[in-house]
């Protein structure tokens, strides 16, 4: 990520992180979340695997997966 991306993700931790922080959530909301982050969680690892690494030619896990001849629809079977 370069220093422009890095500053605008920091950025936008600094606007989101005092709202979310003054806001509660019931213990029925608290449940729902857990339950849709769970139902979705294969395909966010996807989509950060696929975002972070092999879209990513900088990331140090990319030349090692390679290496290994590891493609991401290799990953994608181990996750589905």
């Amino acid at each position: 990520m370069s220093r422009l991306g890095v500053l605008k993700a920091y950025s936008r931790f600094a606007r989101d992180l005092p709202p979310f922080l003054r806001s509660t959530f019931t213990h029925d909301e608290t449940i729902e979340w857990v339950r849709a982050r769970l139902a979705e969680r294969e395909q966010a690892l996807l989509t950060t695997v696929a975002r972070c690494v092999f879209e990513y030619p900088q990331s140090p896990y990319l030349p090692l997966l390679k290496w290994a001849g590891c493609e991401f629809g290799d990953i994608e079977k181990l996750v589905t």
